[in-house]
Parts: C-alpha cells; sequence; structure tokens
C-alpha cells in the first residue's frame, strides 16, 4: 500500500518537504504484503525519475530517507523506514532489507531489466 501525503502533513520536516516528492509505507503484517509494498513503492519512484527525468536512482542525490534528512538537512528525527524495513525482512526473508536493495530495485523497475522471480546475488 502506497500513501502519497497531500496536505497538512509533517512529512520529511520543513526544509525537506518543499524539495522532495515523499512517499510514505504503512507497517504490513505478512511477508507477501512487505514484498508488493517494495515493488510498488519502488515502481512509483521509477515513475517519478522518469517522468521528471532524473536518471537512475542514486543515494542522497534522488532517493533520500528520513534518517538522510535528519543527518543532512534537518527538520526531523526519524530514520524511518530503516528500522521498518530491516525488522520486516530479517523476519519473513532471514536477511536484511537496505536502502541499497531499494534503489536496486528501483533501478531494476526503471531500466526494465526485473526479472520477477530471480533472487538478487
Amino acid at each position: 500500500m502506497l500513501l502519497i501525503r497531500i496536505i497538512n502533513v509533517g512529512g520529511a520536516g520543513a526544509v525537506a518537504n518543499t524539495r522532495f516528492i515523499q512517499i510514505e509505507q504503512l507497517e504490513v503484517h505478512s511477508k507477501d504484503e512487505f514484498a508488493r509494498e517494495q515493488l510498488h513503492s519502488a515502481k512509483f519512484v521509477a515513475d517519478q525519475l522518469s517522468k521528471y527525468r532524473l536518471g537512475n536512482a542514486i543515494n542522497r542525490k534522488s532517493v533520500w530517507t528520513h534518517a538522510d534528512v535528519s543527518k543532512y538537512l534537518g527538520g526531523t528525527n526519524h530514520s524511518d523506514p530503516i528500522n521498518y524495513w530491516h525488522n520486516s525482512s530479517k523476519n519473513w526473508f532471514a536477511g536484511d532489507y537496505t536502502i541499497n536493495d531499494f534503489i536496486w530495485l528501483v533501478n531494476q523497475i526503471k531500466n526494465k531489466t526485473l526479472m520477477l522471480g530471480v533472487v538478487k546475488k
């Protein structure tokens, strides 16, 4: 499920809100929902990168987390989705899911090279 913030929201804080397109992920309760949520979120980001001709997703250039905003811009003190991704992937997939994995997924979708059913090594 993807929630796009539109009006009267805190978002990523006052500094980041005027600079970025934001997505919000809701905590889901199954591995299928988590995988689907990541896929839908990555597709949205890939579509926005293409729409605005921003090239591939690059950490802290075109894709930021709350932790990045907190560290480099201020105006917020969260670190999501880092803990949510870590806990969900550990519980359901016995591994870790990081911003680098999300960026990989975004770029696979954007460049039309994603092969569903193939595990990233």
